[in-house]
């Protein structure tokens, strides 16, 4: 895979750019604990990891032991809770190695980037802001699924609202993430895949899976990055 090929690199941020999905589960965890729903923590991310907020209490809605819970609540105290949480966090705390080194050598060659993301643009923000990656390209653009009514990944909406930004085609474009939910969204955009299993716990399954849904290429780590030149 070239990335002369590619006119717009959009990135996936949590578990991509920033290794920060515990923290985004932690804060759920603790959003659902305030109103007496406790559920583990591997349960809650098989559940949920990489789907918008409302999708994610969406689904831990129909459960029996959460379907009482208010939901505007829960998502109010879930960004509450992961924005202290960032802010208490040192700065480039949760950075994934190699993610500044890989957007300089794409700014350096002028080459167009982007983040899309499912997290709350409030918190995405504030992640973006601790990790110091606008140090290397400066003004890298975020948008969230907040920037499309609410619809986030598997959809292909938030991608092919990106591209459209760039005036860019989609077949042009190259969505990185870590997710199901990313390669989904990048397939129904018709957009090109990279996998990236460097966050998670077991890699090489997590590479089975999202080959399973549709990644063109899988890369363990920023090393293996598609050569920019």
């Amino acid at each position: 895979m070239e990335l002369s090929s590619f006119d717009l690199v959009i990135f996936d941020l949590d578990g991509t750019l920033i290794d920060t999905e515990v923290n985004s589960l932690v804060a759920f965890q603790k959003a659902l604990e305030k109103q007496r729903v406790y559920i583990t923590h591997d349960i809650l991310g098989n559940k949920t990891t990489g789907l918008s907020m409302p999708d994610c209490i969406e689904i831990i809605k129909k459960l029996d032991i959460a379907n009482h819970i208010d939901a505007q609540r829960v998502a109010r105290d879930w960004i509450d809770i992961g924005a202290q949480r960032i802010l208490n966090a040192p700065k480039e705390h949760f950075n994934v190695a190699g993610a500044k080194y890989i957007l300089k050598q794409l700014f350096d060659n002028n080459i167009k980037c982007a983040i899309a993301t499912n997290s709350v643009k409030k918190n995405a923000l504030l992640k973006l802001e601790n990790s110091n990656l606008r140090s290397v390209y400066p003004d890298l653009p975020l948008y969230s699924f907040q920037d499309v009514n609410d619809v986030g990944k598997p959809e292909p909406d938030l991608l092919l609202h990106v591209a459209e930004q760039f005036n860019t085609p989609a077949r042009k474009a190259l969505m990185v993430g870590n997710t199901n939910a990313d390669m989904q969204s990048a397939n129904r955009a018709r957009m090109k895949s990279l996998g990236f299993t460097g966050c998670s716990l077991h890699p090489h399954a997590r590479a089975r899976e999202l080959a399973s849904y549709g990644a063109h290429h899988i890369i363990h780590s920023f090393n293996d990055f598609p050569n920019i030149i």
